[in-house]
């Protein structure tokens, strides 16, 4: 219950005196203690009234869900192509120390069967294995699960020596753009010779593109993140 004051300076029109008190009870809506949100108030409305939706609300509604779940879906997709692109950044550099702990105990560099070659359950043949002594195991693909682009080449100093005396490594990137502080470091190596005790299948590849020899005539832009010692 509130008391209002009211004050006058003279009687109105119908004889109200001066300084005269009014009781004004507040009407309080039903259920006061809970503000009720826009969207409950406009649903608790429509099933009082027993009205249904329209066929306008309804696809309005569909529509907003759409596109949220589009734009959360993009968002998504590419925060995990981000991910993977790191994830190949740090098996390279992985990769990288394990070449160079292989070339100070060999002389050389492996070449592309002794890189993909796993010794973990022995040494086949004697072959010089890269994993498990460098390296626990040979990282793959995050995403397509295949083994990185590697090849061993022939090295500036010494074209066609029997040994690899120079590496090309690299993965092929999904999200990071060709200006982006990653491949500011890289090597971006051309097409390289291989050095003659590589007699794998194995293909040069270009290090601005991670395409194959002999594939330069497709213009797909693909990152690469390439290196060489």
């Amino acid at each position: 219950m509130k008391k209002i004051l009211f004050y006058f300076k003279g009687r109105n029109r119908r004889g109200v005196p001066p300084s005269t008190t009014f009781t004004v009870e507040p009407i309080s809506p039903p259920n006061a203690h809970r503000t009720p949100s826009l969207f409950r108030w406009y649903f608790s409305t429509k099933c009082k009234s027993g009205a249904g939706f329209t066929l306008i609300e309804i696809l309005v509604v569909v529509a907003i869900i759409g596109i949220l779940a589009s734009v959360i879906l993009v968002s998504v997709t590419s925060a995990r192509a981000r991910a993977r692109d790191i994830k190949r950044v740090s098996d390279i550099r992985q990769l990288r120390t394990a070449l160079e702990l292989y070339f100070g105990n060999n002389g050389e560099y492996p070449t592309s069967d002794e890189f993909d070659q796993d010794c973990t359950e022995g040494n086949p043949a004697g072959t010089k294995c890269l994993a498990p002594k460098y390296i626990p195991q040979i990282s793959v693909d995050p995403f397509t699960g295949d083994e990185y682009k590697y090849v061993g080449i022939d090295a500036d100093f010494a074209p066609g020596a029997a040994k690899c005396l120079s590496y090309h490594l690299g993965a092929k990137l999904e999200e990071t753009t060709a200006d982006s502080d990653i491949l500011s470091s890289d090597s971006d190596f051309p097409l390289g010779v291989k050095c003659t005790s590589d007699t794998t299948s194995v293909k040069p590849f270009n290090g601005l593109n991670c395409k194959d020899a002999g594939t330069e005539t497709d213009k797909t832009k693909d990152i690469c993140y390439d290196f060489t010692p």
